[in-house]
């Protein structure tokens, strides 16, 4: 039997992405998402964290701010580091493989059309980090 590790979430994301450029010149870019659980008797949220890669790292950074709607999905990937004090710190993330803009102009300051489409003219195979 195969593994699988997949995790797909719908949320808003709590504060303007965070981008950076990595390791050989690759564009990262990290964000959370508010991702609401709703039942009869309470509500809850849960915190996401993300990180995405590449051309997909550089789309979250031009049109993404806090308060978008977005779905995402990817594979979790927990890291180990060490705070100041050298306590052992685990950071859970998603990286991302797939990641779609929800809502309207009022949630992104966009419109659908203002947002550049994959083309075979425009983007080359290996832009893609999925």
């Amino acid at each position: 039997m195969r593994n699988l590790n997949r995790c797909e979430f719908i949320g808003n994301i709590g504060r303007d992405p965070e981008f950076a450029i990595g390791k050989n010149e690759t564009p990262i870019c990290r964000f959370s998402i508010a991702v609401n659980d709703d039942n009869k008797n309470s509500q809850h949220t849960e915190w996401v964290r993300a990180v995405a890669f590449g051309r997909l790292a550089e789309i979250v950074n031009e049109y993404l701010s806090k308060g978008s709607k977005v779905y995402i999905a990817g594979r979790m990937k927990t890291q180990k580091w060490q705070d100041n004090q050298g306590i052992d710190r685990y950071t859970t993330e998603i990286m991302l493989s797939d990641l779609e803009m929800l809502g309207g102009k009022a949630d992104t300051g966009l419109s659908p059309r203002s947002v550049p489409q994959p083309t075979s003219d425009n983007f080359a195979d290996e832009d893609l980090p999925f």
